[in-house]
């Protein structure tokens, strides 16, 4: 999946920035072409947008119809990586995964047992759909078990979390995904063998 900015960099002689700008706050795309531009993180923005292929190939169009700020002496011309990136099949499916995953967040129907080694997305539909104490969700038909484990740190003052989700996959084995232990985990006050951080 390409940013904007380097899809706008196999636009030639367009001025980057302007164009930029042009895209995402001009009316040179619809609303529904605007929505194929995400941010690369699907779970804290940042200043990286990833461009669909279809919202590359308004953007494409609006290049070839002249729309877009030019370099001085500079005129439309062939922008065959542009093309590419447009008619990639892989990169359309990539877009409709992601797609799906967020509206996973919904309609948890959606949900495939092939998304339960991304911890970060179970998180977000269990936060989503279970109450607080519930540990378990039906999800594609396996029922999945979320373990949320506290540790202090020294000062007892703050608490890092390890999330662990576990199930039983449709071939039998028990598997787990989790994020692992946070830096607090291994602090003296969660350690036995130095007394959990207590004086002698």
């Amino acid at each position: 999946m390409l940013s904007l900015t380097d899809f706008i960099a196999y636009l030639p002689g367009v001025k980057p920035k302007l164009a930029r700008t042009a895209i995402l706050e001009g009316d040179i795309l619809s609303k529904q072409d605007r929505g194929g531009i995400i941010y690369r993180n699907a779970y804290f923005a940042d200043d990286v947008r990833l461009v669909s292929p279809d919202a590359a190939a308004a953007i494409l169009a609006a290049y070839q119809a002249g729309k877009l700020p030019m370099n001085r002496g500079k005129g439309v011309s062939e922008a065959p990586r542009a093309t590419e990136y447009v008619n990639d099949e892989v990169v359309r499916e990539q877009f409709r995964e992601r797609r799906r995953k967020e509206a996973c967040l919904k309609d948890i129907s959606l949900v495939k047992e092939r998304d339960f080694t991304d911890n970060r997305l179970l998180d977000r539909i269990f936060f989503a759909h279970a109450p607080k104490g519930i540990r378990t969700l039906t999800l594609d038909g396996i029922d999945v078990m979320k373990d949320v484990r506290g540790y202090h740190t020294n000062s007892r003052k703050n608490t890092g979390y390890e999330v662990t989700f576990y199930w039983t996959g449709s071939d039998g084995q028990q598997r787990s995904s989790g994020t692992g232990k946070p830096p607090e985990a291994f602090n003296r006050a969660n350690d036995p063998d130095r007394n959990w951080g207590l004086p002698e």
